[in-house]
């Protein structure tokens, strides 16, 4: 049986490890960051750099011109795009590695974290909008076992779905009984050895059950819980396991959203969701 400390060290091998992205969150919690703060970032990595200029002269968000320089597309398009741009780069190049896991197609696991990453932006501008650009990482990032369980044990994953089979129970108990943890300590694992901030670590750890989390970070928790559970409902990437976690039906009113705000929340999300995959919506492999 593989422990958890040798799975997080396999899965350092996969290509374009997210290491950028704490210090990307950094910079929204300084209130003097600027664009040649954000700039100095994105320019560390090459391959990022022309991933999100690549990115940058996409329809979505280039607009009607195309940018020749990160520089250009980083003063035409202002701070918050292109932060958000650099996220979607820097979690999305670890995302789009294929694995079958959990019976994914190829895109899957990155069609499923996207939209997870935009309807909890969404959820947040609707409930707790200073949580916005965060609970977009969150959403991004919040299954990143899962990418590591897959690349490092996957005869551990036909394991788990075994038991799962055989007790009818959800994936997560399967998973704890089979290997002794679940993906979600798995995640906790990988992002504390990069160097995310406690928030991101706690919707890792806690996202199927939001009151279980630390008061401090419950509200970012419960925002990505009820991301993770829309995504479901729209059937976008969703793995074998999707249907084991239930909603929290405590968590849309502790969020304030009633009902008619859940239907618009679906309804936007499809559309930027849309707007970013286009035609890989629903299949295909995807390259940034």
């Amino acid at each position: 049986m593989m422990h958890i400390e040798e799975i997080c060290e396999r899965a350092q091998s996969l290509p374009a490890s997210p290491a950028i992205l704490p210090s990307l969150l950094k910079l929204l919690a300084q209130e003097d960051a600027s664009l040649n703060d954000l700039g100095e970032i994105v320019t560390r990595d090459s391959s990022l750099s022309a991933s999100v200029l690549r990115m940058a002269n996409s329809a979505f968000y280039g607009g009607r011109r195309s940018f020749d320089e990160l520089s250009q597309a980083l003063l035409q398009l202002g701070f918050a795009k292109t932060h958000e741009l650099a996220v979607t780069v820097s979690g999305g190049r670890w995302n789009t590695v294929e694995l079958e896991g959990y019976s994914w197609e190829p895109g899957d696991f990155f069609r499923h974290s996207l939209t997870v990453a935009v309807i909890a932006k969404k959820v947040s501008e609707k409930s707790s909008p200073e949580l916005a650009e965060v609970a977009y990482a969150a959403g991004l990032m919040h299954e990143a076992g899962k990418l590591a369980l897959a690349y490092a044990y996957p005869e551990g994953i036909e394991k788990v779905r075994e038991r799962q089979q055989q007790k009818k129970e959800s994936w997560l108990e399967a998973e704890q009984a089979v290997l002794g943890f679940s993906h979600t300590d798995i995640s906790a694992k990988l992002l504390t050895d990069w160097g995310f901030p406690d928030s991101l670590l706690a919707v890792a750890c806690f996202y199927p059950f939001p009151d279980q989390a630390a008061e401090a970070n419950r509200r970012l928790v419960q925002i990505v819980h009820l991301a993770k559970h829309l995504t479901i409902q729209m059937g976008i990437g969703n793995g074998e396991d999707a249907f084991w976690l239930p909603l929290n039906e405590e968590v849309p009113p502790l969020l304030s959203l009633s009902e008619e705000d859940l239907e618009e929340l679906i309804s936007d999300s499809l559309e930027a969701a849309r707007k970013l995959l286009r035609e890989n919506m629903l299949s295909g492999r995807i390259k940034l």
